[in-house]
């Protein structure tokens, strides 16, 4: 018989009497799952009521089944955030492109008639429009330059 020693957590701790072999093989099969004693007696006791209430067991699979259908639409809305994320750096990183031609044309104007000064203002504009740093611009624009023969 069962004896009531105390609540915690909404539970009831209780002693059971048990042959030591039955005990063993109890002890050994929680081990084999991974489990401790007292979750693998709660798994026991829920499985043996599923098999004499099937009514509860097809509840319990359908409460699982929604909580995986709104896993599943949790896991679909961030793949479709993290596409349009990605979708816009894309889109930014294209724009970088596409405005250091001109930024180096600047540059390049500004070497040419020896304002380093006024160079060296412009690439500092341009640099987080292209995402290269200024030193960087102002030396591709001089290996352009370079490359010219100019």
């Amino acid at each position: 018989m069962a004896r009531h020693k105390d609540k915690e957590r909404n539970t009831i701790k209780v002693g059971f009497s048990i042959d030591e072999e039955s005990f063993e093989r109890f002890k050994d099969l929680a081990k084999f799952e991974r489990m401790k004693q007292n979750e693998f007696l709660e798994l026991l006791v829920h499985r043996w009521d599923e098999e004499l209430n099937p009514e509860q067991r097809i509840s319990t699979l359908f409460g699982k089944r929604t909580q995986l259908n709104n896993d599943l639409l949790k896991i679909e809305k961030e793949i479709k955030e993290t596409s349009q994320h990605l979708e816009i750096q894309n889109k930014l990183r294209r724009q970088k492109i596409a405005r250091k031609p001109e930024a180096i044309k600047q540059i390049r104007t500004q070497l040419l008639r020896e304002d380093f000064e006024s160079a060296q203002r412009i690439s500092r504009f341009h640099q987080k429009a292209t995402g290269l740093s200024s030193m960087e611009l102002i030396v591709e624009a001089q290996k352009s330059l370079e490359e010219e023969g100019i």
